[in-house]
């Protein structure tokens, strides 16, 4: 963003007198400019800059328009009221709250949108400006909704969204719709309450204000609507999108397993392995096929999810089918199909083990369990190494991406979420990698088959501002159900196949996964037919180059040019938004110059799709209506000179009323109202705590404290009335219990129980002063406060583990008052590797002896597993000191110390890694179904060919390692100049194109054998001679 607004300075200065000539041709009014201060030509972000939610709220509105080049700017509120005019360029205004405006901010706010102009009020506040432009009405009573949450979209706010609900599961708070006049327009509902207006219109004169009715922080996946609500502000304003669409399939190929599971058991009856490489593989390719998809498929070799070495692939080939008469694991025949189709392939992980510290134990074994991806990559010919990536769960942090880059140098795009927690590898923008700059973020923002309200409008929103759709699918969401008993299929996360959908047709005979996956391709597609579906990679490259562009905007009376600064040869694809009066008007237009175009519903109008054959477009103008009739302010003055909202009645006697006879809802209302209009008593807000919780709605108090602190400031006895409210009744969010604990702590800042009570809201000491473990045990001790620090030390062990530790760090193991956090401390001082202190609290716990006998090995005491646990001692040892465990076992007996399979495997690689390939080979043999390959290799370390070929000879021609072994031994006699034994050999090899090779190469060596030689092997295998 840096690049854009300085190129776009530069320009400005350059082409000043133009766009100053430009504006001389409007009409001459007082709306002229002279706001240096601003300094936008479009959009304005007036922001309160002490207010937390307000930075917040507009980095959220912000960022949308960095990626629409759009020119914006951020004002302060002192700023916005000592200007004297709003510049005639600017078109939109967005507010963070109002209640700092100076009567000359509000006089110029009236006139800008009477004068055609756009306000957006991003959240709610308290001021009588808000009220008045957004539609309040002027007389009756103002109510109040707490538990409207999600959207009910019954306007095309967003593309394709209308009539579709998405559940957020975020409360807005905000006015009732009878709060409202009668003639506003409402664009969205609550999903749970079609009765309460989220966002809505108000037309006045010629301008129109756009209010989002929540007292809330606005969030990443609110981005589009928020930019809905500026582009209802800026039609003609066009601006450049990266026009692409990725299809990921996460987890393929991947390890084939013959087993049967459900839903599939019952469609199909057949295997795992035969669904994915006969089924779902084969239709996913007629899908694109008829679609032009190109998709990306990120591959992963192993789920034992194994952390050290020795990194196998024995789930990997476990599998294997024939092609072209040769047998071979199925999944490298999966692998091998991306060299004759149009798709990428590209990496997952070597197993699904995510890249992050607290799983791995050290970066070495994340770097070599890569690279041992990375051998096999280029040792089985699967084409060229990958250049994008997706973590295994989306999850990775700093240390995983330095050892991918070590590892896969080729690898330059990560692509984990464009929502959700940063710390765990999401939340990520279309961006450099903040962790590591040699990598660029290409985050996806849907997943599954079946598009629900929840992914569209993710997709949507995101798509509105930047034209980028990246989804990912799984070829086992279908098996991601409920089984009969209940137990999840979905391990950790929520079940992809909810609904317990088949693939092509499901039990109860609606459509599977498929059909509706492809439903929403068709339906999508015919909204936007210009859309770009391309490989992970291309679209990458694509959004990266358009991300960096930066624009030049020319707005004149005759045309509204956008060009790109740097370059104008490429092609580029724009949105903009027109009303639908206007329409046709555009429509010739882009006939008339053979541009390409498609439309659809949006806001008044239609969002256009247009493709340019170059970097710049040039669009006829849509000058803002200037009223000659400036008349809003004064209705403003009288709005605003009304007592508002009164009653004549006395509420207080009517809330007693209304008690005596009964009606509790009523009297709470009086109560509220009363409350709204006065400053409260301690005994008026307690009264009111009550009635609230008569009716198990107690949490609504924080709604009328708030309302007394906004209007009556921050009174001792209203503090002091939050306080014995907080000991009960806990905070509805984080930014209440911000507000409220800021001011309980100003007032009583060594009051222990409320520094525990705000570390335990957000991690970090208030004002960063430290709390005392004493002062801690002494509020235990407190009867009247033991059970509230109980309940907060639980809660900040689960929240913030760190700043839990750091609390108790200088705390006795097993200190009195503490027993009932024992166990749980023990595992916090486990899971953050300060092993010594686990064990020391275990002591008071129950935990089981074999996780206190690992977290004492992870301290280095591992001597006393000798004598309790000799297979644990020596798997610690072959991991950890494998010198010592390959001395401890030299002089032990193979396969008699009943040890697992798998350690078992490993100490004959151990062994063989240190060239005692004797020792190697007895051990491989504990092991069934040894990889034969390794030990054929190890055999040939000794020198014992007839080891080797007594193996060859004993294997089942099924056996898809028998020709790798055939070969082998092939290469050794001709290595050795024995053409007797490599004919032999390679007469023994299945008809196939190996065998051709081998057979010419043979042919070409034999004229220089002896001539005894020669005619042995005409005699005994002349079929090898070529008829030449």
């Amino acid at each position: 963003m840096k690049q854009f607004y300085i190129a776009y300075k530069f320009i400005f200065l350059l082409a000043l007198s133009f766009l100053v000539s430009c504006q001389a041709d409007q009409d001459d009014q007082d709306f002229s400019p002279d706001l240096e201060s601003i300094n936008s030509p479009l959009v304005a972000f007036v922001k309160n800059s002490s207010s937390k939610k307000n930075l917040l709220s507009s980095k959220q509105f912000s960022k949308t328009l960095e990626y629409a080049k759009i020119p914006h700017r951020f004002i302060t509120g002192n700023e916005y009221n000592s200007a004297e005019k709003i510049p005639a360029q600017l078109r939109v205004l967005v507010f963070f709250g109002t209640e700092f405006f100076s009567e000359q901010a509000i006089k110029k706010t009236i006139a800008f949108i009477e004068n055609g102009g756009t306000v957006v009020f991003a959240t709610l506040d308290d001021s009588k400006l808000l009220k008045y432009l957004s539609g309040i009405k002027k007389e009756g009573e103002l109510t109040y909704n707490t538990s409207a949450l999600g959207y009910h979209f019954k306007t095309d706010f967003l593309p394709n969204l209308k009539g579709k609900k998405t559940n957020n599961k975020q409360t807005h708070v905000g006015f009732t719709r009878e709060s409202f006049k009668d003639n506003i327009s409402v664009l969205v509902t609550a999903f749970n309450d079609d009765n309460y207006p989220v966002i809505v219109e108000n037309k006045l004169n010629t301008g129109n204000v756009i209010l989002f009715n929540k007292y809330g922080e606005l969030e990443k996946q609110d981005r589009g609507l928020l930019f809905a609500a500026i582009l209802s502000g800026l039609e003609n304003i066009a601006y450049p999108i990266a026009n692409v669409a990725t299809i990921a399939l996460d987890d393929f190929p991947a390890p084939l397993y013959p087993i049967l599971s459900e839903p599939i058991k019952s469609e199909m009856g057949i295997t795992q392995k035969q669904y994915y490489n006969k089924i779902w593989w084969p239709d996913m390719l007629a899908l694109a096929d008829k679609y032009k998809l190109d998709y990306s498929a990120y591959v992963c070799f192993d789920y034992r999810n194994k952390t050290e070495p020795p990194f196998l692939f024995s789930e990997w080939e476990l599998s294997y089918s024939e092609k072209n008469g040769i047998k071979k694991y199925t999944s490298d025949i999966l692998m091998e199909s991306f060299k004759s189709n149009r798709h990428e392939l590209a990496l997952h992980g070597y197993n699904h083990q995510s890249l992050v510290k607290t799983d791995w134990p050290n970066q070495k074994y994340m770097e070599l369990g890569l690279k041992t991806a990375k051998k096999r990559w280029k040792g089985s010919r699967y084409g060229k190494l990958p250049v994008t990536y997706v973590p295994p769960s989306n999850t990775i942090d700093s240390i995983g991406f330095q050892a991918l880059q070590e590892a896969f140098k080729s690898i330059k795009y990560n692509c984990s979420l464009y929502l959700g927690n940063f710390k765990d590898g999401g939340d990520r923008e279309f961006a450099v990698e903040p962790y590591n700059d040699h990598f660029y973020n290409f985050p996806r923002i849907s997943s599954g088959y079946v598009m629900d309200g929840d992914e569209q409008f993710n997709a949507q929103s995101l798509f509105l501002y930047t034209g980028i759709w990246n989804h990912f699918i799984h070829p086992d969401d279908v098996y991601q159900i409920k089984s009969e008993d209940g137990i999840a299929a979905a391990g950790n996360y929520e079940y992809r196949n909810k609904e317990n959908y088949g693939w092509k047709i499901s039990k109860d005979g609606s459509p599977g996964l498929l059909p509706r996956f492809e439903n929403y391709l068709k339906e999508i597609q015919g909204v936007f037919p210009l859309l770009d579906f391309v490989t992970v990679h291309q679209g990458a490259m694509n959004t990266q180059n358009w991300q960096k562009q930066s624009y030049n905007r020319e707005i004149c009376k005759d045309f509204h040019l956008v060009s790109n600064v740097e370059t104008l040869e490429n092609d580029q694809y724009w949105f903009n938004y027109v009303k639908k009066k206007n329409t046709a008007k555009t429509e010739h237009f882009l006939k008339n110059n053979n541009l390409q175009f498609s439309k659809t519903p949006f806001l008044e109008g239609f969002l256009f799709q247009i493709k340019t054959s170059n970097a710049q477009l040039k669009l006829p103008p849509r000058q803002l209506k200037r009223s000659k009739k400036l008349k809003l302010y004064k209705e403003y003055l009288a709005f605003k000179s009304k007592n508002l909202f009164s009653q004549e009645n006395s509420y207080n006697t009517l809330t007693e009323k209304y008690l005596a006879e009964g009606n509790v809802p009523l009297a709470i209302y009086h109560l509220k109202q009363t409350l709204k209009a006065k400053k409260a008593s301690k005994k008026e807000l307690l009264d009111l705590y009550t009635y609230l919780g008569w009716q198990g709605k107690s949490p609504e108090i924080w709604e009328t404290l708030h309302i007394q602190l906004q209007n009556f400031g921050p009174s001792k006895e209203l503090i002091n009335v939050s306080i014995s409210i907080s000991e009960k009744e806990a905070f509805p969010n984080k930014e209440v219990a911000k507000v409220w604990l800021q001011l309980q702590l100003n007032k009583y800042p060594t009051n222990t129980l409320l520094q525990l009570t705000y570390l335990a809201n957000f991690g970090v000491y208030y004002q960063d002063q430290p709390i005392s473990i004493l002062s801690i045990t002494n509020l235990l001790k407190d009867s009247s406060k033991h059970n509230k620090t109980k309940n907060l030390l639980d809660e900040l062990s689960y929240n913030y583990p760190s700043a839990f530790l750091d609390l108790i760090k200088d705390l006795s193991p097993c200190a009195k008052n503490y027993s009932f956090l024992a166990e749980n401390i023990t595992w916090l001082y486990a899971d953050n590797e300060e092993y010594s202190k686990a064990v020391a609290w275990s002591k008071c716990t129950t935990i089981n002896q074999e996780n206190i006998e690992n977290w004492r090995i992870q301290t280095g005491e591992f001597d006393f597993l000798k004598e309790t646990n000799y297979p644990k001692y020596v798997e610690y040892l072959l991991y950890n000191k494998p010198r010592q465990a390959l001395r401890e076992l030299i002089n032990n007996k193979p396969c008699t110390l009943q040890l697992s399979s798998s350690l078992q495997q490993d100490i004959a690689y151990s062994f063989a890694e240190t060239g005692t390939h004797r020792k190697a080979l007895e051990w491989s043999h504990c092991v069934e179904d040894f990889y034969v390959i390794d030990q054929l290799i190890w055999y040939q370390e000794l020198g014992n060919i007839e080891a080797i070929e007594l193996v060859i000879k004993s294997m089942e021609d099924t056996n898809p390692d028998k020709t790798k072994a055939n070969v082998m031994l092939i290469d050794y006699y001709l290595g050795e100049g024995d053409i007797v034994n490599a004919w032999k050999w390679v007469n023994d090899l299945p008809n196939s194109p190996t065998k051709l090779k081998y057979q010419d190469l043979l042919n070409k060596d034999v004229i220089y054998a002896s001539s005894k030689n020669q005619k042995y092997l005409l005699k005994n295998y002349p079929n090898l001679f070529n008829p030449k």
